[in-house]
């Protein structure tokens, strides 16, 4: 999936994706469907696997009850 994400961006175009940040990739409950944890390292690689490089992470803890969140930003070679 990411191969082809990353085939259909322009040179220069830019992939940002949010996920929920954990220690480990693991899957928990969530109000839909279930969701899955992953650890901001393990999330870049199939990134750079994919032909994405230029990474920008930004994280925010767990608070007031909410999960821990992460995004990267990818840039296309």
């Amino acid at each position: 999936m990411l191969a082809e994400i990353r085939r259909a961006t322009v040179p220069t175009g830019v992939l940002v994706a949010g996920f929920f940040d954990g220690d480990v990739a693991a899957a928990f409950e969530h109000t839909v469907v279930p969701a899955w944890f992953w650890p901001v390292d393990e999330f870049s690689e199939p990134l750079r696997s994919a032909g994405f490089i230029g990474f920008e992470r930004c994280q925010r803890p767990a608070r007031d009850g909410r999960r821990a969140h992460a995004a990267i930003a990818a840039l296309v070679e």
